[in-house]
């Protein structure tokens, strides 16, 4: 999940000519195994477009612990994500 992740958002970043995003990455319960593999495969997969993760949080991924995310997109004019295990609710209110 991570690697393909990471491979959509270079992608998708090289296509636009971006060339230093702020990528934020929210990995759940960090202490977990299954989410060091997937923060793993997310760093590896950008860095092969020159990319790397600007800042990361470790969090139960609710709205009420997105503070990392509102900072990061402060004076921004393009923002977007990409999520996979979180609770859709949760990103439809980080959205709003």
């Amino acid at each position: 999940m991570g690697v393909a992740a990471g491979h959509h958002i270079g992608r998708k970043l090289k296509a636009k000519g971006v060339t230093n995003p702020v990528i934020v990455e929210i990995q759940g319960i960090a202490t977990l195994p299954l989410k060091q593999d997937r923060s793993r495969g997310f760093a590896d997969a950008l860095k092969t477009y020159g990319f790397g993760v600007s800042a990361k949080q470790d969090t139960k991924f609710t709205v009420e612990t997105a503070s990392l995310l509102q900072a990061k997109e402060a004076g921004r004019d393009e923002f977007f994500m990409v999520g996979g295990a979180g609770s859709l609710n949760a990103m439809k209110e980080i959205q709003s």
